[in-house]
């Protein structure tokens, strides 16, 4: 009778520790469970074209913003924000190209088929949301861009630049009526600049940061190194932009 006493109690021991093991497994929180069929993308290179390019664009476009809002420009500021649009544009191929690598390897990872279910399901910004399903979903814009994105959005980083020229004038203007002194009968009028209305109700720059913060969520959970990313799309989509050091352009 001991005998089979003590086996009772061995086996109930036996059964706790299975139990207890068994309850630490299942409390391993379920964000650190990843599905069987999902595997890691690596697009290290193609983050960093993505950011680079828009980072770039986006001191362009605060610093343009800022010169739309003065009276008149010298010849070497404007020289100095057109060189730097330029340059972004000229580099608008390599976005395009990183988008083309991003897909291929998302496709070759088996993450392409539900990746916009996997966005949504990574973020809690419901606007983020809200326009990703607005848009077509992620592997709509991703498909979108690999293709269309430079030849629309060239004139887009342009564009504005090259409307800021009548102010040179002014500044020419101003020059003249400086020399000639204020009873010299000249009256000058200081030209102003007012952005024409967008052709499409999203901007491009808008597309870019849309994907560039959830290309960022699918690769690495979180919006982007130190919250960057998304205030690059809280600028070009909510007009919501920084100033000051941002919009320097060296």
């Amino acid at each position: 009778m001991r005998k089979v006493r003590f086996n009772c109690y061995k086996v109930t021991a036996l059964a706790v520790v299975f139990a207890f093991a068994l309850i630490q497994n299942v409390s391993v929180s379920p964000a650190t469970i990843k599905p069987l069929n999902v595997t890691d993308v690596k697009i290290d290179s193609e983050l960093r074209a993505l950011d680079g390019f828009l980072d770039d664009w986006l001191k362009v476009f605060i610093q343009q913003r800022q010169f739309s809002q003065r009276n008149s420009l010298t010849n070497s500021e404007f020289d100095a924000i057109k060189a730097n649009a330029d340059g972004v544009k000229s580099r608008c191929s390599q976005f395009e190209g990183a988008i083309r690598e991003i897909i291929k390897k998302l496709k070759a990872a088996g993450r392409w088929e539900g990746l916009d279910d996997e966005v949504l399901a990574k973020t809690t910004d419901e606007k983020l949301k809200a326009d990703l399903r607005e848009d077509g979903g992620l592997r709509h814009l991703l498909e979108s861009a690999a293709s269309q994105y430079c030849s629309r959005a060239g004139d887009e980083i342009t564009g504005p630049i090259e409307g800021l020229r009548p102010k040179l004038k002014a500044q020419a203007q101003d020059l003249l009526f400086d020399r000639a002194g204020p009873n010299s009968g000249f009256r000058v009028v200081r030209a102003s600049y007012n952005a024409t209305t967008p052709m499409f109700v999203k901007p491009l720059r808008c597309i870019g940061a849309t994907i560039r913060v959830a290309v960022h969520l699918v690769a690495t959970g979180t919006t982007g190194p130190a919250g960057g990313n998304r205030g690059n799309r809280e600028c070009f989509c909510l007009d919501r932009c920084p100033s000051g050091a941002a919009a320097t352009t060296e």
